[in-house]
């Protein structure tokens, strides 16, 4: 067992090792010059991402040296964490969810359908095969999701990002 001041130094010196190389990927993606194509640029992405990650780690070194657990909730907004389960592993879901998806790559990458429909169809497909039910309901939740994701990254992809698609 290791003790909590052995644990608080772990996590203190984790987030110090994530914090400098945030700053340092910060300052490269910083440098990176400007797109001719992409209206944020190519460091966009990489700079959201680092000073998020500051952020996150000057707050949890500032803890840390407040003498605060990171590792442990008290709460938990998931019921039934922490409690035992009958969990078994499912290897053939894996499979399929990975098999999907080179499916849906390949689609995208040689059949003439636009972005929408075959992004609409892996969510869908996805989300059934990880719901491991075809009840009216499930079904239906699928759909949604699907067609919103869908419709959703369209237009993301399309009109903010201004991505040519597929």
């Amino acid at each position: 067992m290791s003790s909590p001041a052995r644990e608080r130094r772990a996590d203190l010196a984790f987030m110090i090792i994530v914090f400098v190389v945030s700053a340092a990927v910060l300052v490269e993606a910083s440098r990176l010059p400007a797109s001719r194509f992409d209206p944020l640029g190519p460091g966009a992405f990489p700079l959201g991402i680092c000073v998020l990650l500051l952020v996150l780690t000057a707050v949890g070194i500032v803890k840390a040296l407040m003498g605060h657990s990171l590792g442990q909730a008290e709460t938990s907004l998931l019921t039934g964490v922490g409690q035992e389960t009958d969990y078994r592993q499912h290897p053939w879901l894996a499979v399929a969810l990975y098999l999907s998806t080179v499916i849906y790559v390949c689609v995208l990458q040689f059949a003439p359908l636009h972005f929408t429909w075959p992004t609409a169809a892996y969510v869908i497909a996805a989300s059934l095969l990880l719901s491991r039910s075809l009840a009216r309901r499930t079904l239906l939740a699928a759909l949604v999701v699907g067609a919103s994701a869908s419709a959703i990254l369209t237009y993301i992809f399309a009109h903010i990002l201004v991505v040519a698609l597929p």
